[in-house]
């Protein structure tokens, strides 16, 4: 069987990006003939033919595949009139697509899902999020949704340890923050539970990364600083040496990493797959700080494996196999 995932390939610089190359690499692994059809290459960070062991192809492949599967739209020049049995695979949070529909100048997702709602070629939905199912079934009323495992590459975020040292800003604990700012979702909460935290516990440091370029917004941060308890402060994470880490070194030397997140984001997923100590909005509501303060606090008392649990969750077998049950079906 020949799929064809559709999506703009931009290694190391998109979630959904690796997301894709993750599931697609999988898939190859269990024998089937799973490739990148990239609709829209990037002059800069395009890859090339092949990217860490998956073939990157131009639109023509596609018209070869036996499945087409929809991750950043295929409403382009070579991709729009495709006549194959197509997947949706939903990488975004509902709340974060219906803001960009009703913010102009960025994408109209859910014009996208009605568009497609009856287009007999969309054959069923995926998500890695069994929480977005009932939002995604009120939109995609005639296909299908299923949620399968959402995978992180347990190979390239392992737990084999660090040697980074926060370039000499090093806490005790030291705790990362490394999420996208989102219109839906920002780190405000995480920063007013590190700030209530570092409070009763003085030796600890924040480590910010993915701040936006232009710096707004990181104003909340200015108390934590005032406080001396402000480590790293980085955008966007690009490096793999411990000159210039890459953030698996940062979540290996890390004590612990939190997040607002309601759901298993790579902000999660990949510092559980280093065996970092993870507090999210999966073990407390985010805006209750002082619930989270201390959730933080008995997490670093009481550590979990977070690794064998990010084997058993994220497994990109698990997820190729579960993936490949809704192609089939």
């Amino acid at each position: 069987m020949k799929i064809a995932h559709i999506a703009i390939a931009t290694p190391q610089r998109c979630g959904l990006y690796e997301t894709t190359h993750e599931l697609v690499s999988a898939e190859r692994a269990l024998g089937v003939d799973a490739r990148i059809v990239d609709p829209k290459p990037h002059k800069q960070y395009h890859p090339g033919p092949e990217d860490r062991g998956v073939p990157i192809e131009p639109v023509l492949w596609a018209q070869a595949a036996d499945v087409v599967v929809d991750h950043s739209g295929i409403e382009g020049e070579g991709t729009k009139d495709l006549e194959k049995p197509i997947i949706y695979v939903n990488h975004g949070r509902p709340a974060s697509s219906f803001h960009a529909e009703v913010t102009k100048g960025k994408a109209p997702v859910y014009g996208y899902w009605f568009r497609h709602n009856t287009d007999e070629r969309y054959k069923a939905v995926v998500t890695f999020w069994p929480e977005h199912v009932p939002y995604l079934e009120a939109v995609w009323t005639k296909k299908p949704v299923v949620a399968i495992a959402a995978p992180v590459n347990l190979e390239v975020w392992h737990n084999g340890g660090s040697g980074y040292r926060f370039n000499g800003k090093s806490g005790a604990p030291n705790v990362v923050i490394a999420d996208a700012w989102r219109d839906d979702v920002t780190p405000m909460p995480s920063v007013a539970a590190f700030l209530h935290f570092a409070k009763q516990v003085p030796e600890a440091k924040l480590h910010i990364y993915a701040i936006p370029n232009d710096k707004r917004g990181t104003v909340i941060l200015r108390p934590v600083q005032e406080m001396g308890a402000l480590g790293e402060f980085k955008t966007r994470i690009k490096g793999v040496s411990l000159d210039d880490p890459g953030l698996g070194h940062i979540y290996r030397a890390a004590d612990l990493a939190i997040s607002p997140n309601s759901i298993y984001t790579r902000s999660i997923r990949e510092p559980m797959a280093c065996g970092c100590q993870v507090v999210s909005g999966k073990d407390v509501n985010p805006e209750n700080i002082p619930a989270f303060v201390e959730v933080m606090k008995d997490r670093l008392r009481n550590p979990r494996d977070t690794r064998k649990e990010a084997e058993m969750l994220f497994d990109p077998e698990l997820a190729a196999r579960q993936f490949l049950e809704v192609v089939n079906g």
